[in-house]
């Protein structure tokens, strides 16, 4: 049980420190809207991760990945979602993370509504980290791989998969917190850049998903 805890854990680990969509997203919504909306996002990744596990042990993942045309259309749709929302981040300049329409100085109410996030925008951010999360078919390629080292009863399954899941849900919180720390150090200018790049990044990485899985299932 202990050897399955560490391989867990380094799984989790590896997962969390992955570059991709979820982790720039992660940083990004926690450096320009604060913990809460980062947290929220991280929550609705993990519980897309949940639900992939959950289709993985009862074996209908395995009728997605032998699908050439859903795993393909999931490919495509999600890398548009990303190529979508990355030109969105990039060129929306009418953002209140812009200070050119920000007010010269914010006061101490404005300040604490955005630090709280109201439930409908904490939802927002859970179901924007399911989406990147659940359209992603490597994601689904990779549960699928790690479901035959798991174990051999359903119980050890389920704890293997719990701790796989603890972690990396462990460590983007930890990303959402120290990324709005460091948003204390840095200037409105210099958040709303973050924000473009970011933007760029999430596209890239969106038409590499569309590319890479037009070459996958030709």
């Amino acid at each position: 049980m202990f050897f399955a805890l560490i391989k867990a854990v380094s799984i989790g680990l590896l997962l969390a420190i992955a570059p991709g969509a979820a982790l720039f997203s992660i940083l990004q919504t926690s450096i320009s809207r604060g913990f809460r909306a980062g947290f929220a996002l991280a929550i609705g990744i993990s519980v897309s991760d949940i639900f992939l596990v959950s289709l993985c042990l009862w074996g209908f993942a395995g009728i997605i990945q032998e699908s050439n045309t859903a795993s393909f259309f999931m490919g495509i749709i999600g890398g548009i979602i990303l190529v979508g929302y990355g030109i969105f981040t990039f060129f929306n300049k009418k953002t209140d993370l812009n200070p050119r329409h920000r007010p010269a100085v914010a006061t101490a109410a404005v300040q604490a509504i955005e630090a709280r996030p109201s439930k409908y925008q904490m939802f927002q951010y859970a179901f924007k980290g399911f989406i990147f999360n659940i359209t992603n078919p490597f994601v689904w390629i990779l549960w699928i791989g790690v479901i035959p080292i798991s174990g051999e009863t359903l119980q050890e399954q389920i704890f293997f998969l719990f701790c796989i899941l603890a972690t990396t849900l462990g460590t983007d919180t930890l990303k959402s917190f120290f990324a709005n720390k460091i948003k204390n150090l840095l200037t409105p200018e210099r958040i709303f850049l973050i924000s473009r790049i970011v933007g760029l990044i999430l596209a890239v990485l969106g038409v590499i998903l569309i590319v890479r899985t037009t070459l996958s299932f030709r």
